[in-house]
């Protein structure tokens, strides 16, 4: 999938376009400055930038996905399967309470996100399937509005992915769809029947695709940048070298070396980032989810299993004694613990308030009096109202006979939500108060649920069943443990609301930092930060909110290392390279300009010269040629990571970054041994043999390069005696060990074999054979292999490159021992590359070409 914004894309292309016009005026400016390479380095740019932003894009719509996706399957969680199945699904639901109150949560969780999503460009919606059509259901759309589709209004289009949901039952994102309404991303969830399993309803969330785009445009822009800032760098110094009549210290090669090594480095580092972030963030949900399902079904058991059950027994029964009130919630305070009282009220006239409090104590309660609290918080007796809502049973897991006889009419907010309880014949609670007699000045949730009996066909009201929820202990209670495990998130639960900002009601982890805030403006998550989710409650009438996030010191709270990392090692191979350059840029320009100064005397030796230039130009390539093996080995590493970083323990990772480590030092101490190499073949430097345990050395060298073997499952095999020594310069040993094991792997197919060996002569030295089951070679290029003037290259079994110049290295240094080397092929059959070293017992004195 190609992710572009097209502005920026344009901008970005029209950059790179004044650049190219930009060179063409520097090459104008100076005739013959810039070359064909200066515009294959911007195209290179450029391409780079559009993989880096392509890819970025992706990332970020991928993730918005998910989101998305996690929200509806919350949703569809939360949703009361009974409050559907008193749904029609046409347009005599717009009269029924129940598809009013769905609505309603609806709406007021939809106004609660926005400030997640950044956007209010989002719908909230149900659909069911019904004889072959889809109809609407409750939505978050206001009535009238261009997105609202009334109940039992016939979805014309659905895609078959939709209708296939109904079925399977399987949850997805899709889009961007298209409709007379705009362009949106799309994500469905199903509503499960509990009795038979089948799909009862589908919760859909559309989203604004321009809201997404916009999303997706911050993730791009930052590799753009990327891009454009090393763009700058080039072009400036190709300017200030175009002007300045001096010759600058800082020439446009070097900076092309930098900017391709950045380049890479910032492509191995992101994709390291991501593939992290992407893996704390996975963690973090996974531990998220549960928490919020926890606190739903402690909700729902509460709604389901305490307060229904109790009203029904009411509803049912004539007559219900305080003995059996108590018998009956014992056994459940037992199990629910302290966090919830319930309580039974019944409405009382004036003229039976004085029999209802004699009644109560005879029945035990002492100075019962149905009573109030005035303006300063006393306790007053009742009065002014026609009917009273007493406490009249209470029962509580500590034991609270501060409640009894309380009118909890005599609070406003409290009044309102009886009388919604009343006439919706619906359960309802009231927003979080702080009841005035409290001394604990502790916020509650008062649900009422409201009972009617059950034995006339008026369906008399009798009462209501109460439920006071502390809902700190509630959501603590219903994320805890058995084993009392310290919390690795913290939750802030909110009461949603269609018109108003979210309303705090709880902290679910006192003992951690918290996000918790008064409004939903302070609210630190949006669509471009994961490190927070949200997660619906639909109960009682409200529509609560979890928001959950990471406690500090949680694997989710920890910062993403691996990118940084693979940054650092990437900088310093970048600037190692450079000074590389930079060391046979200038050693070029000190022999050209001998050259210059000898050309009368060189003209007297052209085939001196040829020979020099062509010594030369191999001796790049030798460089090249043996930094490549260390550079896969890190490569090798880095692959790992990027294929395999979701499944990696951070020990793993720290085990592979250690090793990639380990890889550039190797690249270091290989340029230092090169440089020393190229020293001592003009005489400067000496090479140094000491004794060396040959089976160790080669183990060793041969451990650095496995990877490419393990690549292509080659089988090594080591036949080497533990007690030979051989004396030999370690840097030239290893160099030859390398070179003569590296092609080996290269020239032998998938699943071969390849064989180290070594044994004593009878000339006092020590030869060493690497044999494999490769490809051979034909009998005219074995006679050329070590050969300056000739081109022996040719492709690996897998298209490995080569430039055929590895065994004139060996060949050079094994010289320098006084040994020799050769080899045995034939075409089809394997090859056997073999050398000898002087070898030296220990008890034997050091020769004197040796020493």
């Amino acid at each position: 999938m190609f992710i572009q914004t097209d502005y920026i894309f344009f901008i970005f292309t029209g950059i790179f376009a004044a650049s190219f016009i930009f060179l063409l005026y520097l090459m104008k400016k100076r005739p013959g400055y810039i070359s064909w390479i200066g515009f294959v380095s911007l195209l290179f740019l450029y391409i780079i930038g559009m993989f880096a932003a392509n890819w970025q894009g992706n990332i970020k719509d991928t993730e918005i996905r998910n989101h998305l996706k996690i929200q509806v399957e919350a949703i569809a969680r939360t949703i009361n399967r009974e409050q559907i199945k008193g749904l029609s699904f046409s347009g005599a639901d717009t009269n029924n309470t129940e598809y009013i109150q769905l609505c309603n949560e609806l709406k007021a969780y939809k106004n609660g996100i926005t400030s997640v999503f950044g956007t209010q460009e989002i719908i909230i919606y149900s659909m069911l399937r019904r004889n072959n059509a889809i109809l609407f259901g409750p939505e978050s759309a206001e009535a009238k509005t261009r997105y609202a589709s009334p109940p039992g209004s016939v979805y014309d289009s659905p895609t078959p992915l939709l209708l296939q949901l109904f079925s399977n039952g399987n949850a997805f994102t899709g889009g961007p769809y298209t409709d007379e309404f705009g362009k949106f991303i799309s994500a469905f969830a199903p509503v499960f029947d509990p009795a038979t399993g089948k799909v009862l309803l589908v919760v859909g969330i559309d989203i604004g695709y321009k809201e997404v785009q916009s999303a997706i445009s911050h993730q791009i822009m930052f590799a753009y940048l990327c891009v454009v800032l090393l763009l700058f760098v080039i072009l400036m110094s190709g300017f200030l070298q175009a002007v300045s009549s001096k010759k600058l210290w800082l020439n446009v090669e070097y900076i092309n070396v930098i900017a391709f090594g950045l380049s890479l480095t910032l492509i191995f580092a992101l994709v390291l980032h991501q593939n992290g972030t992407k893996s704390r963030n996975s963690v973090f949900i996974q531990v998220a989810e549960p928490e919020a399902e926890n606190i739903c079904k402690a909700f729902v058991s509460l709604r389901d299993f305490q307060i229904t059950p109790i009203a029904r027994y009411f509803s049912g029964s004539t007559l219900v004694t305080r003995e059996s009130f108590h018998a009956l919630l014992a056994p459940m305070f037992r199990l629910s613990g302290r966090q919830t009282s319930i309580g039974w009220i019944i409405p009382i006239d004036n003229s039976q308030k004085g029999k209802m409090e004699l009644q109560a104590r005879q029945e035990g309660i002492k100075d019962f009096t149905i009573w109030q609290t005035s303006s300063i918080g006393e306790k007053i007796p009742a009065s002014g109202r026609n009917i009273f809502f007493p406490f009249w049973y209470f029962e509580s897991p500590g034991g609270s006979p501060q409640f009894y006889g309380y009118d909890l009419s005599s609070d406003p907010a409290i009044r309102k939500t009886i009388d919604k309880a009343m006439k919706t014949g619906l359960p309802a609670a009231t927003d979080p108060v702080i009841l005035s007699f409290d001394k604990e000045k502790q916020a509650r949730i008062l649900v009422f649920q409201p009972v009617f009996s059950s034995d006339t066909p008026t369906r008399k009201f009798k009462g209501f069943i109460v439920a006071v929820v502390d809902p700190e202990l509630f959501i603590q209670k219903a994320i805890s443990t058995d084993n009392a495990e310290k919390l690795k998130t913290v939750i802030d639960f909110y009461q949603l609301s269609a018109e108003k900002s979210p309303l705090p009601v709880a902290i679910a982890n006192t003992n951690q930092p918290t996000h918790f805030h008064e409004n939903s403006d302070d609210l630190t998550i949006n669509i471009r930060d994961y490190q927070a989710v949200i997660f619906p409650i639909f109960v009682f009438d409200k529509t609560y909110a979890a928001y959950i996030f990471p406690a500090p010191g949680s694997y989710a709270f920890m910062p993403v290392y691996a990118g940084w990392i693979a940054f650092a090692i990437g900088v310093l191979l970048t600037f190692l390279m450079t000074v590389l350059t930079l060391l046979l840029t200038r050693r070029n320009e000190n022999l050209e300009h001998q050259v210059e100064i000898r050309t009368f005397e060189l003209r007297k030796s052209e085939a001196e010269l040829r020979e020099l230039n062509s010594t030369k130009d191999k001796f790049f390539s030798i460089i090249a040629h043996d930094l490549r093996s260390p550079f896969n080995s890190f490569l090798g590493f880095t692959q790992i990571m990027v294929e395999e970083l979701d499944d990696m323990t951070l020990d793993e990772i720290k085990t592979i970054v250690m090793s990639m480590r380990k890889s550039a030092t190797n690249v270091y101490s290989l340029l230092e041994n090169l440089l020393e190499w190229s020293l001592m073949q003009r005489g400067i430097t000496p090479f140094n043999p000491v004794l060396i345990p040959l089976a160790v050395n080669i183990k060793q060298n041969i451990e650095l390069l496995i990877v490419s073997a393990q690549k292509k499952e080659i089988e090594i095999v080591y036949d080497i005696p533990e007690n030979i020594m051989i004396f030999a310069d370690v840097h030239i040993l290893e160099t030859v060990i390398r070179n003569l094991f590296s092609n080996a792997v290269k020239f032998t197919p998938r699943k071969g074999k390849i064989t180290l060996s070594a044994k004593k002569t009878e000339s006092n030295s020590v030869q060493v054979s690497i044999a494999d089951t490769g490809i051979g070679m034909k009998k005219e290029l074995i006679s050329k292999l070590f050969q300056l003037s000739e081109n022996t290259n040719r492709k690996g079994t897998e298209g490995e490159p080569s430039i055929g110049l590895g065994l004139l290295i060996c060949k050079d240094f094994i010289e320098k021992h006084d040994g020799k080397i050769w080899v045995e092929s034939e075409e089809g059959n394997g090859s056997v590359f073999s050398f000898t070293f002087p070898f030296r017992n220990e008890r034997l004195p050091v020769p004197e070409k040796l020493k």
